[in-house]
């Protein structure tokens, strides 16, 4: 937290991870396939689209192109600017009407990833002609982002060590805990009762204060795919949207995009 001359008091701003210009730019070439989930958690309601291949590029796009929430957000410097997104293959669904190709179009990406931070985004933006249906879901024409954490390799080695330590403590509070209420159970004294619950009480305030939550964002080795520069890019991301006339509107999550194979330069 920095003073100005004033006495006022402003947050510091972030800087952009040193290594972001050379991590974009190594990802030339590197081609991705996708499977998207749309909808809710109903067959019904639900339109996955198979197929979808998308290669990436160092150069800048020549074409008008979605806007995208680093490089055109508050924060610019933080993204590696956008990139062209090739569509080599277009995804498709199955409805009514068959076997039906889902056009997309102005394809742009970037990188995003701030200074000291374990692991950056990969933004994938490109829009959508028309509307496409399968019984109640929908992939509406506008719009549509898709979100991938990445990591370095020597990034996310270390948090999946910190990974397995918070686990294994883990453990051990929730063991404790039931063995205090046992403990608790078995007794008739009440001191001990009373005792024993308190120790109960106090393992679950310790597990708590581990951020399970948090650490279970970490990502295991079946959950990401190398990609170039080193970096490992988690399978599973958000497909979502938001209002065209809103470019800091609130994000409207339309479903998941996982990533199905990976094919590199050599």
């Amino acid at each position: 937290m920095n003073i100005g001359a004033g006495g006022f008091m402003f947050q510091k701003a972030f800087t952009v991870n040193p290594s972001l210009t050379e991590y974009a730019a190594a990802q030339e070439g590197t081609s991705l396939s996708f499977h998207l989930d749309i909808g809710g958690k109903s067959a019904e309601s639900r339109l996955p689209l198979n197929g979808l291949v998308l290669e990436f590029h160092d150069s800048a796009p020549g074409y008008i192109h979605p806007k995208l929430p680093g490089a055109n957000g508050p924060h610019p410097h933080m993204s590696c600017g956008p990139k062209v997104l090739e569509v080599k293959e277009e995804g498709s669904v199955i409805n009514m009407e068959g076997l039906q190709k889902v056009s997309m179009k102005n394809g742009c990406w970037e990188m995003v990833w701030r200074d000291n931070a374990p692991a950056g985004s990969i933004v994938c933006a490109l829009d959508i002609p028309e509307t496409v249906r399968r019984n109640e879901a929908s992939l509406k024409s506008g719009r549509m982002y898709m979100s991938f954490p990445v990591w370095t390799v020597e990034g996310l080695i270390e948090k999946q060590k910190y990974k397995q330590l918070m686990e294994e403590k883990a453990v051990n509070f929730l063991e404790e805990k039931e063995n205090e209420l046992l403990k608790m159970k078995t007794t008739s004294n009440p001191i001990l009762k009373a005792l024993h619950y308190r120790n109960a009480a106090e393992s679950v305030e310790k597990y708590y204060c581990l951020g399970m939550n948090r650490v279970a964002e970490i990502p295991s080795d079946n959950d990401v795919v190398p990609i170039q520069g080193n970096l490992m890019l988690c399978r599973k991301g958000t497909i979502w949207t938001k209002d065209d006339k809103a470019l800091f509107g609130e994000h409207v999550l339309l479903g998941v995009a996982s990533i199905s194979a990976s094919q590199l330069l050599p």
